[in-house]
């Protein structure tokens, strides 16, 4: 499998885990109530997914590509130090630090709060004569559950962004604000993953978590819903 693909499918089992430990490890009383609540949950994504199809997701404009993979049997996560805050949401979250694993597979957190950062590089705020740099690819992707093991997770509220809303990100001693354009599904095995994921000429953030329907023939939703916002400022 491309390892693209696959990181954009492992950014997702980073939000949708928490169902698989719900079925696998919790008491048969738990697992019922969960399945009830999951239910409800779908059925309120499913008219989500509708209204998205309805309205037609906006085109990619950004070439994508100078992703870099480079499997590792230290892949993280390490602390960043650094948080990612959607005030909309009343969300701030600590980013931790991932890469890919030897199964070409992202690392993922290991508790609700912490969202997933692939490091492709450091921001550069100044350090070029024609503005900031995220990264090589100047797109910081961010992968965070929904729930984990019944706790709420950090982008349980993803689908809630609007344009215009703002996500800030504290990263080196600096502040990034970026301002919400787009928020769109895309199938879990999308072609576009290269694209959603990759080199954006203008500096972004995309935010990735999971979307649609529970598929329980695949262990995780048949969504991936990205969110993604452009730098406005630096501070």
């Amino acid at each position: 499998m491309d390892q693209r693909i696959s990181w954009w499918q492992s950014a997702a089992v980073v939000a949708c885990a928490v169902l698989m430990i719900l079925i696998g490890t919790a008491p048969a009383t738990t697992t019922v109530q969960a399945s009830l609540i999951r239910v409800r949950q779908d059925a309120v994504k499913t008219q989500i997914v509708h209204q998205a199809i309805a309205a037609g997701c906006p085109g990619l404009d950004n070439p994508g590509g100078r992703l870099a993979w480079n499997p590792s049997p230290n892949a993280g996560p390490f602390p960043t130090g650094g948080t990612v805050v959607l005030p909309t949401e009343g969300v701030q979250a600590p980013i931790v630090r991932v890469g890919i694993d030897e199964t070409g597979a992202m690392v993922v957190p290991t508790n609700a709060r912490d969202v997933a950062w692939l490091d492709q590089g450091p921001f550069q705020s100044d350090a070029r004569p024609n503005g900031p740099m995220l990264g090589r690819t100047n797109n910081v992707v961010l992968a965070g559950h929904i729930d984990y093991n019944g706790v709420a997770g950090s982008f349980g509220g993803l689908q809630q962004l609007r344009a215009g809303d703002t996500v800030a990100v504290n990263m080196g001693g600096k502040v990034w604000a970026f301002q919400i354009q787009w928020s769109c599904l895309f199938d879990r095995n999308t072609p576009l993953a290269d694209r959603i994921m990759g080199y954006t000429s203008t500096p972004s953030i995309t935010l990735i978590s999971c979307g649609g329907v529970w598929d329980p023939s695949a262990g995780t939703h048949d969504k991936r819903v990205a969110v993604r916002g452009t730098l406005i400022k630096v501070a």
